[in-house]
């Protein structure tokens, strides 16, 4: 995970990048379950813009990737657009 905060980058708007990466490295788990699969990859990237703790809006974006066939979530991409207020 990694992930920044640049306070007035957009007048007095806060930016925070994020980028967060999964690695299912070695083994598989047993069936029915599977929520381990050897060489499987997730990456996360997402950019919030907001107002200090006031309202934020943030955009996401997730891709799947590797482990070939085993993966059931290769095709399972998906982007996200939220927005939070705070009173």
């Amino acid at each position: 995970l990694v992930r920044g905060s640049y306070y007035n980058a957009v007048g007095s708007l806060s930016l925070t990048p994020t980028i967060a990466l999964y690695h299912d490295i070695g083994g598989t788990s047993p069936v029915p379950v599977a929520n381990f699969i050897e060489h499987r990859k997730t990456i996360s990237t997402s950019v919030a813009l907001g107002s200090l703790g006031v309202w934020d809006v943030k955009f996401g974006y997730t891709n799947s990737f590797g482990a070939g066939r085993y993966n059931l979530r290769n095709d399972r991409d998906f982007m996200s657009l939220t927005y939070s207020y705070s009173y």
